[in-house]
């Protein structure tokens, strides 16, 4: 009972995510904020367990598929709608948007450190290939995070800048304003 109960609640939550539409990881805070007073349920709630560690691997695998990008399609066959911007690295059919928000990998990260320490079942059979993946996707996670603590001028020197988004638009909401400082 407990397990509907709390299904029903979540489901009926406006944190709620669907996995036939794509995955925002600029609303990963949400929904980390939204699942955190479930995380001391998951040893006695089968359903909320397979909810949210579905939800860890989900972003682990988008994470993997592209740090920088911010929004996942719930597949690889039909590219976003943000194809006319112009993002280094390049992104496949896999992204929605391609904007990068240190905040959605260090939700990525908390999501998963609660849900790791709560959890009966994530990872706990040992390696498998969604461990695997989750400490890959970790590990992009870091690296992107430290590459984009460089200034503009030691990633230059560095061989070039890791990630550039600009986007036309008339107002410069979503990107720089194209003009020198």
């Amino acid at each position: 009972m407990l397990a509907i109960r709390q299904a029903t609640i979540l489901a009926r939550s406006p944190c709620v995510w669907h996995t036939a539409f794509p995955l925002c990881l600029h609303r990963a805070c949400a929904h980390t904020v939204c699942v955190q007073p479930y995380l001391p349920f998951l040893a006695s709630d089968p359903v909320l367990d397979t909810l949210l560690v579905n939800l860890v691997t989900r972003m682990a695998s988008s994470v993997t598929a592209d740090p920088y990008a911010n929004a996942f399609n719930a597949d690889s066959t039909t590219p976003g709608d943000h194809g006319d911007d112009t993002v280094t690295p390049a992104f496949g059919n896999a992204v929605y948007e391609s904007k990068y928000e240190l905040d959605s990998l260090a939700a990525f990260l908390k999501l998963s450190r609660g849900v790791y320490e709560h959890s009966p079942t994530l990872f706990k059979e040992g390696v498998t290939p969604a461990y695997t993946e989750w400490l890959e996707a970790v590990r992009i996670a870091v690296d992107s995070m430290i590459a984009q603590q460089q200034s503009t001028d030691e990633e230059m020197e560095g061989g070039g800048q890791a990630y550039k988004f600009a986007r036309m638009t008339d107002t410069s909401t979503d990107t720089l304003m194209q003009v020198s400082w």
